[in-house]
């Protein structure tokens, strides 16, 4: 899709959920770095999720009820700085939702 930044299977899932009267923000946090995936040994410490995420300065979540989607979390890491982060943005209330855990 033409202006979106992120076109995997779980941004296409998250536009999906976003129908019917939610609004699309799958572009709001954007992976700045590339790290090692968790699961192949990377950081499991959320510093390095922080560092690694920034927001879109196009949109806004103010005051907004945020669900994030994950395809498989490890430690919970990158779902814990993303709701962080949106928290600290404004967001009124942040849900995370992974559909399969890693070990």
């Amino acid at each position: 899709m033409e202006g979106r930044t992120n076109d995997s299977g779980i941004a296409e899932l998250a536009r999906r959920l976003a129908k019917n009267g939610r609004v699309d923000k799958v572009d709001y946090l954007l992976r700045t770095k590339t790290i090692d995936k968790l699961a192949h040994g990377g950081s499991r410490d959320i510093k390095a999720q922080l560092d690694s995420i920034s927001v879109n300065p196009d949109m806004s979540v103010e005051g907004n009820v945020v669900l994030i989607v994950d395809d498989v979390t490890t430690s919970g890491a990158s779902l814990e700085a993303c709701r962080k982060i949106l928290l600290e943005h404004g967001a009124e209330r942040v849900a995370m939702l992974a559909l399969g855990q890693s070990v």
